[in-house]
């Protein structure tokens, strides 16, 4: 019984740990030089990116979440050759299992467009 009590009480500790957060809507997003005045295609299927760092006990493998929004984007963008996102939205999510791991995670999603 006592070990139940103790796998339930690790188990709420992980729930709790984690959270997300919807950081905004982007009307274009980019991280590289857009020339509007050309033509570009918007592509069928949604686009989406990700990036992640880790936390190792105590010890970040970035030391800025900053960074990550660019990977993010640049994953998206590199995924599906676009050269900039419509209506991206950038979403957040943690876990952290104290003293032992995290992860930090960003999300990129959009509509893409890429050069006629």
């Amino acid at each position: 019984m006592k070990l139940l009590k103790t796998i339930s009480l690790i188990l709420v500790t992980i729930y709790l740990s984690g959270c997300t957060s919807y950081l905004g809507k982007f009307a274009i997003l980019s991280t590289k030089d857009v020339d509007m005045s050309k033509q570009y295609e918007k592509m069928k299927e949604p686009v989406e990116g990700s990036a992640a760092t880790h936390i190792i006990i105590l010890f970040p493998t970035s030391l800025s979440t900053i960074p990550l929004f660019a990977e993010a984007t640049i994953d998206a963008m590199t995924k599906s050759g676009a050269d900039f996102l419509e209506n991206a939205e950038i979403e957040t999510s943690a876990f952290y299992i104290p003293f032992i791991y995290g992860k930090f995670m960003a999300t990129v999603k959009g509509t893409g467009y890429k050069l006629k």
